[in-house]
């Protein structure tokens, strides 16, 4: 099949530049003058010989711009010519071959024909004169009207949506031909497909409403499900086209059915299947794993759930599984199918049980792999890059609020006996912390080595991740890898020492990365982890030393987190301290944002995947989960780190000079600030907290209105805390000011008021973080109670969009029939009364004949009683009749 597509492409470009040379014959402007002049004004037959000579023309792409400056012509024949349709499909042929703009912009005669699509689209009555073609029942003018606006679809979507929404009966008509002929069909398919790629969402909502889910499906069934062609896949592409990003769409598709009818395009009948397949099958299998993918990312959590549950319920989760993990040969095929798999199981309890449960023979051995060996297997053994980048999102979404699996896979990280060869009992965790250490410096340079170490510290970073309990369980394993080293080794500790290694040596970015990520991962939230990492101060200060001298700033960037989530308010290890005297405060946080607006940080938060290239110059350092780790770690260490860098600077210098205090001055200031901000803030939540209960009633609201009022109360009393400390901010400047004024130094009995006075001032601040750390203590139920209140509400609210959007799409296309009822009712009306006129008139007809049959009768003296004439007058009525 592409060999025959190929050919035909060939032949067509072949064709084009034959008429392009002049094989056709030239065309005069004066001919075709001519030719318009016997359309305008000759008869009935000289028209339609004048319109054939027309087409024949217009295969000559010298003539678009002559014919292109007489369309108006043209168009109002198509409009008002009812009488020969023959004529009417002429002129859509003519249009189609004057505006089949080249793909190459350099052609001399591009020009000419975007003008004549430019043209045409200018009046959008045009568009309504093609659209009304597909009322007329002849299967030519309507396969020539759906392809001339696929064409002009092409050029100009926005033009050709706005132009069909002006119809009330346009889209609703269009997917009516769904059922019409094969030649009629397909290219309305063709065109649907286009109109619904524009991603315009009320034309996506018509056509979902007007049928299209059982038409598309009696199509796709009709043309061998699985097994079918290019026309099962234009409805396939149109199903995923209507439900993405639309919950509304994806909720339709859904709640009628069509999962269950559905679930057969991506099954395999047999095992040759897993090795051989059709361009075609590929396909369609690939465009059912991406509907899956697009009915389980969906933006409403409940759906997600929801469509999980209905996919496994109808045996699809089987069926992804025996696609991603099974003997499948097709690498396009299994890394789509991974990706389905992870989204299928991410967040679901019961489809991560089935998953975790599920074996496969495995590819070296006689027994039985689980699934999770064998995404292993997967990531560090396959060739192919987006193998292994899906086989990672399958392992990710696997871990996702999934404790349990955490707590399993970290206890396979136990070493086993010493007498226990490692080829004999397979363990999840030795695997990967075998692949952890596999780099060296000796054994760098290595093919794929560095990909192996990156990939496994990114495993025990989704094992690691927000499980504190996990994190101080694998922190306590004592580990002795290589069965070589003379002692115990603490896996936090080795994964330091080699990345300092690969820092020193120069070592692949990827490498480097996958160790800091891993260790930002473990220090977030575990003060055992960081604990451990700063007893060997030599550690954090090789880290800071090197931090400002690195050129990438992915590395530069992860290594201040490091850095920052290490620094603590006690700073024993004086992680401070060394920040401001080797990099400087403002130079440390710009490590941190500079990380944030990188190209793969962005692309990451963003959702996109490398998962299609294998470019290993494009791989990613990050995924969307990770993006928004950072962004609240990095949020912490600006609250955290700030702070305790101003006291290092005022706490480490003997003597202070009128700046520095100042400096101090405003840190106070703008704390005291800051704090006034947060208490402004949190009034007003609370003010909008009283609306609500007001709204749900008092009945329900007496409890949370006394704790507001309680809260209210602290706060008042918070706020004369800060008056103070304002007040004593103003004093101390007061003291700075005589101090500089003196003569631009500090006496010994001013320097112990500031002292004094700075220790108060850090006394009362430290007294307000702990009665604000109360504070939130007790506004947790109260927030709690007011999240239900708030979901409960969100839900009635969603509900009810969702049933007013299918009520307002179910009322238009209602309207629409009731639209074409009434046109078709009056249609009818009038043809009964044109019935009745002319029986009327027959009647009157039959009356004037009696009347003359019976002078007739007088003048050639036949007598006839008047029942002789009754029964006549009654045998012609009935003949009438």
């Amino acid at each position: 099949q592409k060999n025959t597509n190929t050919m035909t492409s060939w032949m067509s470009s072949s064709d084009w530049m034959k008429k392009l040379i002049g094989s056709t014959p030239a065309v005069s402007g004066e001919s075709v003058a001519n030719l318009f002049k016997t359309v305008k004004s000759g008869s009935r037959e000289e028209r339609k010989r004048a319109i054939g000579d027309l087409n024949k023309l217009s295969s000559n792409p010298q003539s678009a711009q002559m014919i292109g400056s007489s369309l108006d012509v043209l168009i109002e024949i198509m409009g008002t010519e009812t009488s020969d349709l023959e004529v009417v499909t002429t002129i859509l042929e003519i249009f189609q071959q004057i505006m089949s703009i080249p793909e190459d912009d350099k052609n001399e005669y591009y020009a000419d024909f975007k003008a004549n699509v430019d043209i045409f689209i200018q009046n959008s009555d045009n568009i309504l004169t093609v659209r009304g073609l597909f009322e007329y029942n002849d299967k030519s003018v309507q396969y020539q009207a759906a392809k001339l606006l696929s064409l002009l679809t092409e050029f100009h979507p926005s033009e050709i949506v706005t132009g069909l929404l002006q119809s009330p009966l346009g889209i609703p008509k269009l997917v009516e031909l769904l059922e019409g002929p094969d030649m009629v069909r397909n290219e309305v398919l063709l065109l649907l497909k286009a109109l619904t790629g524009t991603q315009n969402t009320e034309i996506q909502k018509i056509v979902a409403f007007a049928d299209a889910f059982p038409r598309l499906f009696d199509i796709i069934a009709k043309e061998g499900m699985g097994n079918g062609s290019i026309v099962v896949q234009d409805c396939m592409q149109i199903v995923n086209q209507l439900i993405r990003n639309n919950n509304l769409l994806a909720n339709l598709f859904r709640d009628n059915g069509y999962i269950e009818k559905f679930s057969p395009l991506v099954e395999l009948e047999n095992e040759t299947d897993m090795w051989v397949l059709t361009d075609d099958r590929m396909e369609i299998l690939l465009l059912g794993l991406e509907t899956i993918s697009l009915l389980v990312t969906t933006s409403s959590p409940q759906d997600v759930y929801k469509n999980q549950t209905i996919l496994a319920a109808n045996g699809i989760l089987e069926s992804i599984l025996k696609l991603a993990l099974g003997g499948n040969n097709f690498p396009a095929i299994r890394s789509k199918s991974l990706w389905a798999l992870g989204n299928l199981i991410r967040g679901h309890p019961d489809n991560c049980a089935r998953f975790r449960d599920s074996t496969f023979q495995s590819f070296s051995r006689a027994r039985d792999q689980h699934s999770v060996l064998r995404i292993l297997q997967i990531i560090f053994n396959s060739k192919v890059y987006k193998e292994r980048r899906a086989g990672l999102h399958t392992f990710l979404c696997y871990l996702h609020d999934n404790e349990d699996a955490q707590f399993s896979l970290a206890s396979s990280l136990i070493p086993p006996p010493i007498d226990v060869p490692l080829e004999e009992e397979e363990s999840i965790g030795r695997i990967i912390v075998q692949h952890l250490n596999s780099w060296s410096a000796t054994s760098y340079g290595e093919e794929n080595d560095h990909l192996s170490v990156w990939y496994a510290s990114i495993l025990l970073s989704y094992i690691l991740a927000n499980n504190r309990a996990c994190k101080e369980f694998v922190l306590k394993i004592p580990l002795d890898i290589d069965h070589s080293s003379p002692g115990e080794t603490s896996l936090l500790l080795k994964v330091v020492r080699s990345l300092i290694q690969a820092i020193k040596t120069s070592a692949d970015v990827q490498i480097q990365i996958g160790f800091i990520r891993l260790l930002t991962v473990w220090l977030d939230d575990c003060p055992l982890a960081v604990k451990a990492f700063l007893n060997s101060p030599n550690y954090i200060h090789f880290l800071v030393e090197v931090l400002p001298q690195h050129s990438n700033p992915h590395v530069s960037g992860l290594l201040a987190l490091v850095v920052g989530l290490c620094a603590q308010d006690d700073d024993p290890a004086g992680v401070d301290a060394a920040i401001m005297n080797n990099i400087g405060k403002e130079k440390f946080l710009s490590f941190l944002s500079g990380l944030v607006n990188t190209e793969d940080f962005v692309n990451a938060e963003q959702g996109k995947a490398h998962m299609l290239t294998e470019d290993l110059g494009k791989l990613m350092f990050y995924d969307f989960d990770y993006t928004l780790f950072f962004r609240k770690a990095y949020q912490q260490i600006l609250n955290r780190v700030k702070p305790n860098i101003v006291n290092s600077t005022a706490n480490t210098n003997s003597s202070f000079s009128d700046g520095e205090q100042k400096k101090v001055t405003s840190y106070y200031k703008d704390l005291v600030k800051s704090q006034d901000l947060k208490i402004n803030e949190l009034q007003t939540r609370v003010n909008m907290l009283q609306m609500e209960i007001a709204l749900v009633g008092e009945g329900d609201g007496k409890e949370l209105i006394s704790k507001i009022s309680e809260l209210s109360e602290e706060l008042a009393s918070k706020n004369s805390i800060i008056e103070n400390l304002t007040k004593k901010c103003t004093q101390l400047e007061a003291v700075v000011a005589k101090g500089g004024s003196s003569g631009g130094e500090v006496d010994s009995q001013v320097l112990e008021k500031l002292k004094e006075a700075n220790a108060a001032l850090a006394n009362e601040v430290k007294q307000l973080k702990s009665e604000q750390s109360m504070q939130k203590e007790k506004n947790t139920l109260l927030k709690r109670e007011k999240i239900d209140l708030s979901n409960r509400l969100l839900a009635l609210q969603q509900e009810m969009s969702e049933s007013n959007q299918i009520a307002d799409t179910n009322m238009k296309v209602l309207q629409v029939k009731i639209s074409s009822l009434e046109d078709e009712n009056k249609e009818s009306q009038e043809k009964l009364e044109a019935l009745q006129e002319e029986h009327d008139d027959l009647l009157v007809l039959l009356a004037e004949q009696g009347l003359k049959l019976s002078e007739y009768k007088a003048k050639l003296g036949i007598e006839s009683s008047e029942e002789e004439d009754d029964e006549d007058y009654e045998d012609e009525d009935e003949e009438n009749a």
